[in-house]
């Protein structure tokens, strides 16, 4: 069934569109992420979402993963989560104590998701790399925060009309109508790489 199949492979590409729109999305014609507003090209956290300092040039350190954790209240901190590209969380998972030991410990159980600092982690490519001046993680409760209006759930439709799609032709159009941003933009903190 070729429609299922590209129904599908929409659904895919969508799904990882919108984990972008939600995290980096700039409210124009999009959902408002979190990281939505926009000093020249670069990402910066929407008004109310607040943010901790590194206190390392162009790194990330364990004493900030901290300060951002405790930088949330506590009636959010339940629900949060780490927002994070791969490659965030790799050199995360690099820190090392005073005596050479990786401060990372992985979970025991399996089927658990990864976790810092006692709560889960998200990957999302769409969180930007770790560099001065920029916003590598979010730390928040999405359930609370953040809120998703999807107005139009997605349809894939096959276009029969010729004029339209040529001779021997088939073309499908997708359709997905949605938005998003902080409602409660207290309930999130962003990690800033000192400059």
């Amino acid at each position: 069934n070729l429609l299922e199949i590209m129904a599908g492979l929409f659904a895919d590409a969508m799904a990882i569109d919108e984990d972008q729109r939600f995290l980096t999305g700039t409210g124009g014609g999009t959902p408002l992420g979190v990281l939505g507003l926009r000093s020249g090209a670069e990402e910066t956290p929407v008004e109310g979402v607040g943010s901790i300092v590194s206190g390392a040039a162009a790194a990330l350190t364990a004493d900030g993963l901290i300060d951002l954790v405790y930088s949330v209240d506590s009636q959010y901190r339940d629900g949060a989560v780490l927002a994070l590209a791969k490659n965030t969380q790799r050199d995360i998972r690099k820190f090392k104590d005073g005596d050479g030991r990786y401060m990372w410990q992985p979970g025991l159980q399996a089927g658990q998701p990864a976790a810092l600092l006692g709560y889960p982690i998200y990957e999302s490519e769409a969180m930007p790399a770790i560099a001065a001046n920029k916003f590598p993680l979010i730390f928040g409760d999405w359930g609370n925060g953040y809120i998703i209006a999807d107005r139009v759930g997605m349809s894939v439709e096959r276009v029969t009309d010729t004029t339209t799609t040529g001779q021997n032709q088939v073309a499908l159009f997708a359709r997905r109508r949605l938005g998003g941003q902080a409602v409660a933009p207290w309930a999130f903190s962003a990690q800033k790489v000192s400059a």
